[in-house]
């Protein structure tokens, strides 16, 4: 794996990380409450 193109990307992710944050942590709450939508679905 090449460092150079790690470190190019690490400030792009973490602001889209900050950006997307509370999305996040709503869509996890929502599975938490209400399962995700392949519940139903999966065999295992």
């Amino acid at each position: 794996m090449k460092k150079g193109s790690d470190d190019a990307g690490q400030p792009a992710c973490r602001e889209w990380l900050v950006e997307k944050r509370a999305a996040i942590d709503r869509y996890n709450e929502r599975c938490e409450e209400h399962g995700v939508f392949s519940n139903g679905l999966r065999a295992f």
